[in-house]
């Protein structure tokens, strides 16, 4: 279960709540709910966590020892970190 989902189960106020408080973020889950069910489908299948992911971790952290451990970890886990920035965030001019 996701934290939206989560949230919304437990507290469904707050999260209506949240969005009053921040009509920009309103608008983006507005815009998101909006897209077509192929797009949406393949945001979905773009965020699933790969089935073999600790084997991927696995074989790319072996030939790394120490200090470089945790680079590695944040490079696999930034990549995610910025199509959601790519994907969501507002231009700015």
């Amino acid at each position: 279960m996701s934290m939206l989902e989560q949230w919304l189960e437990s507290d469904p106020d707050r999260f209506e709540q949240y969005l009053i408080d921040h009509p920009e973020v309103a608008e983006r889950f507005e815009t998101v709910t909006r897209l077509p069910q192929n797009i949406l489908s393949a945001l979905d299948h773009a965020f699933d966590v790969p089935a073999d992911i600790s084997d991927r971790m696995r074989a790319r952290l072996l030939p790394f020892t120490g200090t470089q451990t945790p680079a590695v970890v944040l490079d696999l886990f930034g990549v995610g970190f910025e199509t959601v920035r790519l994907l969501f965030e507002r231009p700015t001019d």
